[in-house]
């Protein structure tokens, strides 16, 4: 995110509206394209749970994912929906699927390869004083993944 979007973002009061929760998470998945604009949108007990159920803190999910990161070549898209989303007083839980299609970097080989990815995920949100922060994001088992062929 730019500093200009980010304090856009950051100062604008979402005092329980679902919809324009809905609208944040959507810019968010859009617009953090690394590991640390990820969890930007974290509260401090942020956790990160993996398609095979294991657990991250910040600082473990910034290592792994940089690492991901280091083997993409390019991004060609990014399509992230919201499947559903069910607010509870200051909590939010999201249903949400995300498509991308990549060009990564095998490390053993370096040979590079198109894919496209699917996963689904399930985010829990937090209203805090400030503004609502991602609290918990959760695959939904491993993503989707095909290789796409010239």
């Amino acid at each position: 995110l730019s500093g200009e979007a980010r304090a856009l973002l950051e100062a604008y009061d979402f005092p329980g509206n679902g919809r324009e929760l809905e609208n944040v998470i959507e810019r968010a998945a859009i617009l953090a394209r690394d590991a640390a604009g990820i969890v930007r949108w974290g509260t401090d007990d942020w956790t990160f749970i993996d398609g095979a159920g294991k657990s991250y803190d910040k600082a473990a999910y910034l290592v792994r994912t940089r690492a991901l990161m280091e083997r993409i070549v390019a991004v060609d898209s990014l399509d992230s929906h919201v499947d559903s989303i069910a607010v509870t007083g200051g909590t939010a839980t999201v249903e949400l699927t995300q498509t991308m299609e990549r060009h990564e970097r095998d490390p053993a080989s370096a040979r590079v390869a198109h894919v496209r990815l699917r996963y689904h995920e399930q985010q829990t949100w937090t209203l805090t004083p400030v503004d609502w922060r991602v609290r918990r994001v959760a695959f939904a088992g491993p993503p989707e993944r095909n290789e796409i062929t010239p």
